[in-house]
C-alpha cells in the first residue's frame, strides 16, 4: 500500500494540486498518491478550478519567498566576498582607506548583532532569575556584548577611542585563538559521547580560520594609513598592543594553571 495514501486524505484540494504541479519536488509515490486522492474526490469543474487557482497562488507565494531568500543570501555572500577582499593581502585593486574603515565597522556591527542574538537568552536568565554569581567566562561575554557595538560605532565615526578599543578586542581574540589552536590542534576525540556533546573538540579548520580572521583584521588596523586617519601614533599603538597582550597572556595562563 502507498505510504502516502492515508496521510493525503486529510489534505485540502489545493494542497494535493500543489504536489501535482510541483511533482519534481516530491517522491514518485507521493505524486501517485496525490493523483489517486484528487481523482477519488471527483470534484465538480468549478470547485476544481477554484482549487487550481488557490494552488497556483500558493506556489507563486512559495516561489516569491524562495526568490527573496536567495536575494538576501546573495547579498550576504556578496558582502562577505567584499569584506574578505578588503582584508585579503593579495588584491587585484587597492581599496580606499575610507571604504576599508566602513567595511570593518560594518563587520563588527554584524558580529555584535549576532552575539546579542546568540546570548540574549542567557542575559535574560541572569537578570531575571537573580543569578548574578557568574564566572569569568560569562563576564567576558557580557563585556563583549557591550564593547563590540561601542567599538564598531566609534570606529565608524573615525574616533581614536574606536581604533584603540577595536585593536584591543582584536589583540585579545588573536592571542586567545592562537592559544586555542595550540591547545586543541593535536587533541583527539575522547570517544565518550556524553562528554563530546557537552564539550566538542573544535575542528582544525575553525581554529585556523579564527586565527587568520582576527590577526588579519588586526594587521589592517595597524596599517599606517588607517592609524593616520584615527590619529593613532606609534606610541599609542605599541602601548595598546603591549597592555592588552600582557593582560590576555596572563588570563590565558591562569586558565591553564587551574
Amino acid at each position: 500500500m502507498n505510504q502516502f495514501a492515508e496521510r493525503y486524505k486529510t489534505l485540502s484540494h489545493s494542497d494535493l494540486l500543489v504536489i501535482l504541479l510541483s511533482a519534481d519536488d516530491y517522491q514518485p509515490e507521493a505524486v501517485e498518491a496525490a493523483k489517486v486522492e484528487i481523482a477519488s474526490r471527483n470534484l465538480p469543474a468549478g470547485e476544481l478550478e477554484a482549487a487550481q487557482n488557490e494552488a497556483t497562488a500558493a506556489m507563486e507565494e512559495k516561489q516569491n519567498k524562495k526568490d527573496k531568500k536567495e536575494a538576501v543570501e546573495n547579498k550576504v555572500k556578496d558582502f562577505g566576498q567584499k569584506a574578505f577582499d578588503s582584508v585579503n593581502p593579495i588584491q587585484k585593486s587597492q581599496v580606499s582607506t575610507e571604504k576599508l574603515i566602513s567595511i570593518i565597522a560594518l563587520i563588527f556591527g554584524l558580529i555584535s548583532i549576532y552575539k546579542w542574538y546568540k546570548y540574549f537568552g542567557m542575559i535574560i536568565f541572569i537578570f531575571t532569575e537573580g543569578s548574578l554569581a557568574v564566572d569569568t567566562s560569562v563576564i567576558a561575554i557580557l563585556a563583549e556584548l557591550f564593547l563590540i557595538p561601542v567599538a564598531a560605532i566609534w570606529f565608524w565615526l573615525r574616533k581614536t577611542n574606536g581604533w584603540i578599543l577595536l585593536a584591543s578586542i582584536l589583540t585579545y581574540h588573536s592571542l586567545y585563538s592562537l592559544a586555542m589552536m595550540i591547545t586543541f590542534w593535536n587533541m583527539e576525540p575522547t570517544g565518550m559521547g556524553s562528554i563530546e556533546s557537552l564539550f566538542p573538540t573544535p575542528s582544525k579548520t575553525s581554529l585556523l580560520l579564527g586565527v587568520i580572521f582576527f590577526t588579519g583584521l588586526l594587521g589592517v588596523l595597524l596599517k599606517p594609513e588607517i592609524r593616520k586617519r584615527f590619529v593613532v601614533s606609534q606610541t599609542i599603538m605599541i602601548a595598546t598592543l603591549t597592555t592588552v597582550g600582557v593582560l590576555t597572556t596572563i588570563s590565558i595562563a591562569a586558565l591553564f594553571i587551574r
